[in-house]
């Protein structure tokens, strides 16, 4: 094989040609022929049984020739971004191929490529470092949401209330017109959680288990379903059940149940601190954040398209394996089992998608001008590190890990933290003195 005719683009994308002797061609065509022969059929001949000769003086000479260029695609793809010495991204095209009068075969190749990245300040940034305070009113209110989680709903015989739980039944008319959608039976509703379009559960406040009535709301402008954005409707309502949320006792028993104290005062304790803690992580990481984006910011890069794919690929496929959905479904199949357009999915992850390209950019580019590289050292404190996590040998357990992308992973920790260790600190005065 030799490489051809490169040629590189706007838009971070490189089309090249991988030309593959007549042998090689011949051969693929042979293996094409006997993956292909069982569909084709001919007169005098059994299905499947159809000789190449024949078939191809049917169909014509070519008949094999496109799926013997996949069979050597990625061999060759792989031969020219080498031979180019091309760092690629995404998945190549097959732009064109052609078979010339002697069977040598040309296949033309296009591919994105890693973005050339110019870098602006990364070190000696400046971020607002805001602390958050946790206070005593702030553990009350932690508290009285686990007592919550942890209460009981019991049937009663009074008026609703607001925090009450209902069971009831609806049906929406607009004037004396059911309208779809617009109706349930025996549906469960907390009153005061806001569910409801505005100005409904606070008109439910007052009844009583089994009394019906009519409740008017108006939608609102921006409602989703257009023949209801801002109409008036009248919904009629049957109340079945009120529930009272009774809460547990705040007490000890209570420590023991929700922890694994012995005593209110220890479990509380134990909560204030892991809120201080939680509080102090927030700050560092919206300060550390805040870095991050200046540096990136700060960057000249043209993002090719296949990175951001890649990182809603990754998004998706995570959130789905954490919530139980098999994450090796295509793409279609994973977004048509969790509901979601790809559309709307683009629309919502798609900047954090982008922003987190940039930040791999960013880091590799920081990674190339400072010459960070990974000590042998480093390498065995991780593989101990999975030795402790696992329980395996540290030996057992290396040939399961990518050691490029482990290379990649440490120097990038090691890009980020210098624009950490040299960024200044302000606190929110200092901030406003600045901008002043």
């Amino acid at each position: 094989m030799i490489t051809k005719n490169l040629e590189k683009k706007e838009n971070c994308t490189a089309l090249f040609q991988v030309e593959i002797e007549a042998e090689a061609f011949e051969a693929a065509v042979g293996v094409a022929y006997s993956r292909m022969k069982g569909r084709l059929s001919a007169p005098g001949f059994r299905k499947g049984k159809v000789p190449r000769i024949v078939a191809e003086g049917i169909y014509g000479p070519d008949i094999f020739h496109e799926e013997a260029v996949n069979i050597l695609a990625q061999e060759a793809f792989e031969f020219g971004i080498e031979k180019e010495n091309l760092n690629n991204v995404g998945m190549p095209q097959i732009a064109d191929f052609v078979v010339d009068e002697n069977k040598v075969l040309t296949v033309t190749f296009i591919t994105e490529l890693y973005p050339e990245a110019t870098l602006g300040e990364y070190k000696g940034l400046s971020a607002v470092f805001e602390e958050h305070e946790v206070t005593e009113a702030d553990l009350d209110k932690e508290i009285e949401e686990v007592r919550k989680r942890n209460g009981r709903h019991v049937d009663v015989e009074r008026a609703v209330i607001n925090g009450d739980t209902i069971v009831f039944d609806f049906e929406g008319f607009m004037g004396d017109e059911a309208f779809d959608g617009g109706c349930a039976e025996e549906y469960t509703l907390e009153i005061g959680s806001g569910s409801f379009i505005p100005g409904f559960e606070e008109q439910l406040v007052g009844y009583m288990p089994g009394q019906e009535g009519d409740i008017m709301v108006t939608f609102p402008e921006e409602y989703g379903a257009e023949e209801l954005a801002g109409k008036e409707a009248r919904f009629r309502v049957k109340v079945h059940t009120v529930r009272e949320l009774q809460l547990p006792e705040l007490d000890d028993e209570f420590a023991k149940d929700v922890s694994e104290f012995d005593t209110l005062d220890e479990y509380k304790a134990d909560l204030f601190e892991k809120m201080k803690k939680e509080a102090a992580d927030v700050s560092d990481r919206t300060y550390k954040s805040s870095l991050l984006n200046s540096a990136i910011e700060n960057m000249t890069v043209e993002v090719p398209g296949s990175m951001v794919e890649e990182k809603l690929d990754e998004y998706l496929r995570n959130f789905a394996s954490s919530i139980g959905v098999k994450s090796n479904m295509s793409r279609e199949g994973i977004l048509e089992t969790l509901g979601i357009t790809n559309e709307s999915f683009q629309q919502m992850m798609g900047p954090q998608a982008l922003m987190q390209a940039k930040a791999d950019i960013l880091l590799d580019k920081i990674i190339e001008v400072e010459g960070l590289e990974v000590s042998d050292e480093e390498k065995e404190t991780f593989y101990k590190s999975l030795e402790v996590d696992y329980g395996e040998d540290a030996e057992k357990l290396k040939h399961m890990v990518d050691e490029k992308a482990l290379c990649r992973d440490i120097c990038r920790k090691k890009a980020i933290e210098i624009i950490y260790d040299t960024a200044n600190k302000l606190s929110p005065e200092e901030k406003s003195e600045k901008a002043e």
